[in-house]
């Protein structure tokens, strides 16, 4: 029996590609309201919470490892909380001026876009 190639899965993607498929289906202030909350959890909540676990263990001998990581986190959480702000954006002032809801194909290019927008200002 042969190896299967399996695609992991990525958390921060899903969460875009989630927050990109509930968004087309939501009104225009509920894309709006989502948008906004996604980008204060992860933009502000999450990184200051994993700031005050580094200044847990700034006295450790394995400080420097620990601070990495998180700076590393740090940044993805920042990258997705933009981009599902840029998410929430676009869905509400379309949802708001179009009201049918959006298909496959246009979900997926907003994504696209959101993510190198995002990237770009990180």
């Amino acid at each position: 029996m042969g190896r299967r190639n399996r695609r992991r899965k990525n958390g921060l993607g899903s969460i875009v590609s989630d927050t990109a498929y509930i968004g087309s289906r939501l009104s225009w202030w509920g894309a709006l309201l989502l948008g906004t909350a996604l980008f204060i959890i992860l933009y502000i909540l999450l990184p200051l919470w994993l700031e005050s676990k580094s200044v847990q263990t700034s006295g450790s001998v394995m400080s420097p490892i620990f601070d990495a990581v998180y700076n590393k986190h740090i940044q993805k959480f920042q990258w997705t909380g933009i981009a599902c702000f840029l998410i929430g954006i676009f869905f509400s002032i379309r949802n708001y001026l179009v009201l049918t809801q959006a298909d496959y194909k246009e979900r997926g290019f907003i994504r696209t876009i959101a993510k190198i927008i995002a990237n770009m200002l990180n």
